[in-house]
């Protein structure tokens, strides 16, 4: 399991004994000076020696706050004399050393050195829970780059970020002459910061999955920050949107088409929306993706629609190879639908099996659809706009493609952009590129949207 850390950065106040509570409820049985009891009160009962707390400190707080004083005992013993907790407490690598000891942060040289204090400290797969209640000056968006960095490097997640708000209860000077019965009265609150935390997380994803067309990074992501109460809807979306992924980078034509996805998507994002749990930002980002797919054309019913969506997709976010792998397939699906329409099936497989009188029966889909692909090359137009077949393909005198070129002439328009594509899509699959032949992403988007719009205009004759 993953090792558990609170961090927390120990101020340098003269700090008044209080209760805190989180949703309404007292947190400790006795007034503490230290917010990071609290916290460990509240977070930490059930961890183990594998576990840890993490108070980084200044010279100054360090005398005034870590240590004991002729004003009582410091939190270090406090933590130390806490019997509820097995975890340690700012356990050290080398006995001897107190490495948990930062500069005050008054120069870049001094908040590098913070940055590598703390990021060294922690360890792969990390569970975080960040106390900054007494993060002074920068400290909240130094945790939130340092965060950011060690979720990438060390598979660091942030699971909680909590703030003690003593100012509720008024100024130090006053709430220190408080009477018992008032302090028992008034707890301080412990605000809950995470999803403030998840909203910065769920932006950058966000942006990511506009930009580059990243799926999985915005589905792992509500995987890791959601709470419980939405386990099943975020769940539901994740894989949807895993499989949408799984599709457009596999060229999956029938899965695309099918839209399953998109119904579990716009379903669970709904109530992803309408859940208390969930906050406006939270679901204005979330919104923002459907938004993103609804746009792109994705709808939530068997349609060809999804298939040409997740093709503008694929070459809108530089997934060049599957934007041409799918144009590919798509094409040979919607002439193979034609053939069907016609009650040519049963004779096109006819001829598959004659010319491959060893066909296995989990092949002849691939065999079906590579015959349709020769099909369309076999067809060209001549000077007279009359559509004739290639007699270099072995399809030239095929009934089935006499028949479909009969049904439907218009399909010569369909030919060039075709060969086009596919040859350009077994050009990017199989290493057929040199170093003089590749191009920009932009030519290469703008040589397939030249071409898909010729193929697209010559389909909806077809239709």
């Amino acid at each position: 399991m993953a090792r558990k850390v609170l961090i927390s950065f120990l101020g340098t106040g003269k700090y008044v004994p209080v209760y805190y509570s989180r949703e309404g409820k007292k947190v400790t049985d006795h007034p503490t000076k230290y917010i990071q009891e609290a916290l460990a009160s509240k977070l930490c009962k059930g961890w183990t020696d594998k576990d840890c707390i993490m108070i980084f400190r200044t010279k100054e707080s360090n005398e005034k706050n870590w240590l004991d004083t002729n004003n009582g005992p410091g939190l270090e013993s406090t933590l130390n004399g806490m019997a509820e907790l097995r975890c340690r407490v700012n356990p050290e690598k080398d006995k001897g050393k107190d490495t948990f000891m930062i500069p005050a942060g008054f120069s870049d040289k001094e908040t590098e050195v913070m940055f590598k204090c703390v990021f060294d400290k922690l360890e792969k797969g990390d569970e975080v829970y960040f106390d900054m209640t007494h993060a002074f000056r920068s400290i909240p968006i130094f945790a939130s780059t340092l965060f950011n960095y060690a979720r990438f490097l060390k598979d660091v997640k942030v699971k909680g970020v909590y703030y003690g708000a003593f100012e509720a209860l008024g100024y130090v000077s006053e709430v220190r002459e408080w009477p018992k019965e008032e302090i028992e009265a008034k707890p301080a609150p412990i605000v809950d910061m995470t999803n403030m935390v998840l909203l910065q997380d769920l932006t950058t994803a966000a942006a990511s999955f506009r930009n580059s067309g990243n799926l999985r990074a915005f589905s792992e992501l509500l995987e890791d920050r959601v709470d419980e109460g939405l386990d099943e809807a975020v769940d539901d979306i994740i894989f949807a949107l895993g499989d949408l992924d799984l599709y457009i980078q596999t060229s999956c034509i029938e899965n695309l088409k099918s839209g399953k996805y998109m119904t579990t998507i716009n379903s669970r994002i709904n109530d992803f929306c309408a859940s208390s749990f969930t906050t406006d930002p939270q679901r204005n980002l979330i919104r923002e993706i459907q938004s993103e797919l609804d746009r792109y054309g994705f709808v939530p019913k068997e349609d060809y629609a999804n298939v040409e969506g997740a093709i503008k997709w694929a070459i809108d976010h530089n997934m060049i190879q599957q934007a041409y792998t799918m144009a590919k397939e798509y094409i040979i699906s919607r002439v193979y639908d034609l053939i069907k329409g016609d009650g040519l099936a049963e004779s096109l497989l006819a001829e598959v099996k004659k010319n491959n009188p060893k066909l296995l029966p989990k092949n002849q889909t691939f065999e079906i659809r590579r015959a349709v692909g020769d099909i369309i090359k076999s067809i060209y137009k001549t000077t007279n706009d009359y559509y004739v077949m290639n007699y270099y393909s072995k399809w030239h005198n095929s009934p089935t493609t006499k028949k479909l070129i009969r049904k439907h002439q218009a399909i010569g328009e369909l030919v060039q952009p075709y060969l086009e594509i596919s040859e350009s899509r077994n050009l990017l699959s199989h290493g057929g590129t040199t170093s003089d032949d590749v191009k920009s992403f932009e030519t290469y988007k703008e040589e397939f949207n030249e071409c898909w719009d010729r193929c697209l205009k010559a389909l909806r004759v077809l239709e």
